[in-house]
């Protein structure tokens, strides 16, 4: 939770014209480490050691929120032990971290650039595989099951626009069958002509999107939600 707190920090901020981190510009695949500003990590742990409790009525998580002693404490762990270079090397030892750039379609003209994890199986058969996380998420939520689907997948998982490391959309009109395309546009990019689509929480309308408007590419979407 607390490394996507930092990534949705980041992307909502980070329109591509004033990132926060290094994107490069490419139009087809390029492989990259995630590197945040310094000057960015140091403004967040300044308001984070700035953080001043409210009143708070309740000891215990309540449908008014956390007890104040609960984001005391979460502002604290950030402010002195927390690490984001920590987890910045551990996520680029980790995974092959990928940027690219497809053409906009429909109401959103601008081009869109995605962030994406590519981890290619070894077995030559193997089906390609595209992952949609949730709200409010990032790649890392599949991060666990990386290594296992692998084995017989073609994995692809993407920063949503506005999420983790992939830029949020300079302009309105970006909406589900725009992305749909563009997502479909990475996959050709790739090299994957039919490929299947896994989809959890608001990963589920781009999916169900994909099957309605480049459903000719799609296998099979399957979603848990």
């Amino acid at each position: 939770m607390l490394n996507h707190g930092l990534l949705l920090l980041l992307a909502w901020s980070a329109q591509a014209k004033d990132l926060n981190f290094h994107f490069p510009k490419a139009n087809s695949p390029q492989r990259f480490d995630i590197k945040v500003n310094q000057e960015f990590l140091d403004f967040t742990l300044r308001k984070v050691r700035d953080y001043r409790p409210a009143n708070s009525f309740f000891s215990d998580w309540t449908n008014e929120g956390p007890p104040k002693d609960a984001v005391k404490d979460l502002a604290e762990y950030w402010g002195s032990k927390y690490s984001w270079r920590e987890v910045e090397r551990s996520i680029n030892k980790d995974y092959k971290h990928y940027a690219t750039t497809v053409p906009g379609n429909g109401n959103y003209s601008a081009p869109i650039p995605i962030h994406f994890v590519h981890e290619r199986s070894r077995n030559s058969k193997a089906t390609p595989l595209l992952l949609l996380h949730g709200w409010s998420s990032t790649h890392l939520e599949w991060r666990k099951v990386f290594p296992k689907l692998s084995k017989n997948f073609h994995v692809v998982a993407i920063d949503l626009p506005g999420y983790g490391f992939s830029p949020a959309p300079i302009k309105p009109g970006l909406g589900a069958k725009e992305q749909a395309i563009a997502f479909d546009a990475l996959m050709q990019q790739l090299g994957y002509k039919k490929y299947g689509v896994v989809s959890t929480d608001l990963g589920w309308v781009y999916g169900s999107a994909m099957t309605e408007h480049v459903g000719e590419n799609i296998i099979g979407h399957f979603t848990d939600f």
